[in-house]
């Protein structure tokens, strides 16, 4: 039904949504590539882009492309508004992502984006935490 809908109706202002949820059918049905082809075909420049890219990032490192995986997260981080909780949550991830990687210092500064950014202020000094005692670690 939803694709009889884009057909019949491609410039509708629905589009977005109906890609997010047909993304989101195709990962229930572990059609893993289906749902990627649904979220690349949302714009960047669209509010349902930010579950888009979030919902990439996860598959993503369901089907083991790590530089992929980075990718994603990192076009979400550079999406604003910076305080959007999608955005917020993607960035947890991203800092997870470079901390297993090895890669400290950028998961600092992700964290750091975090603490900054975040509008649930127990998020704010959970990032906040989570940096001092990643740079405790460095030393």
């Amino acid at each position: 039904a939803y694709e009889r809908f884009l057909i019949s109706y491609p410039e509708d202002q629905q589009r977005n949504k109906i890609l997010v949820s047909m993304g989101e059918l195709n990962e229930e049905t572990k059609e893993y590539e289906a749902a990627l082809k649904n979220y690349e075909m949302i714009p960047a420049e669209s509010s349902e882009s930010f579950d888009a890219y979030l919902a990439m990032g996860r598959l993503y490192k369901l089907l083991k492309l790590p530089n992929k995986e980075l990718s994603v997260y990192e076009k979400l981080r550079q999406k604003t508004p910076v305080d959007n909780d999608v955005r917020i949550s993607g960035m947890v991830t991203l800092a997870e992502v470079y901390q297993e990687l090895g890669k400290i210092d950028s998961s600092i500064s992700v964290y750091e984006d975090i603490a900054q950014n975040a509008a649930n202020p127990e998020w704010r000094n959970a990032a906040k935490e989570r940096a001092r005692i990643l740079r405790t670690e460095v030393r």
